[in-house]
């Protein structure tokens, strides 16, 4: 197996397209087909590169001995895709935790509205039966006072 066959593995374990794959290792997508067909040979920069964006063992890429990777496998695009979309869930989380806090501020501020409402309405109900009471006091005082015209208009 010739370095171009393992170029194209290394792609195709990724799940990159050659213009993906080329866009992370600074070379063209042209240059990554004509690499994986070995018309030509990567440069060391290129190689350089493939090990440090995707953690690819160069002696492996070089002579095919070893592993793959180094260590972890590096992030495919399924991950990567994964992971945009866990950032973007996050963002969303982020969006209606503001949403919630500013719900629970406006709750807040109706609670207060309420309870001075209802303390006026209270206030309001006292000042009624207050007036309620006086009222009731006056016309019984005002009957009083027609009972004893009427005694004094019969004597």
């Amino acid at each position: 197996m010739d370095i171009g066959v393992r170029f194209k593995e290394i792609r195709c374990k990724l799940k990159l397209n050659q213009t993906e794959f080329s866009n992370k290792i600074n070379v063209t997508q042209s240059a990554v087909s004509q690499i994986e067909k070995n018309i030509i040979s990567p440069s060391s920069d290129v190689l350089i590169n493939i090990s440090n964006t995707y953690n690819v063992n160069l002696n492996w890429l070089l002579t095919g001995k070893g592993d793959m990777f180094l260590g972890q496998t590096p992030q495919t695009s399924e991950f990567q895709a994964n992971n945009n979309e866990l950032e973007k869930q996050q963002k969303r989380l982020q969006d209606l935790q503001k949403q919630v806090d500013l719900l629970k501020k406006n709750i807040q501020e109706i609670d207060i509205e309420y309870d001075q409402e209802k303390k006026r309405s209270s206030d309001l109900i006292h000042e009624n039966q207050k007036l309620n009471r006086e009222l009731l006091t006056l016309m019984r005082d005002l009957i009083d006072c027609k009972n004893l015209v009427i005694k004094l208009q019969q004597k």
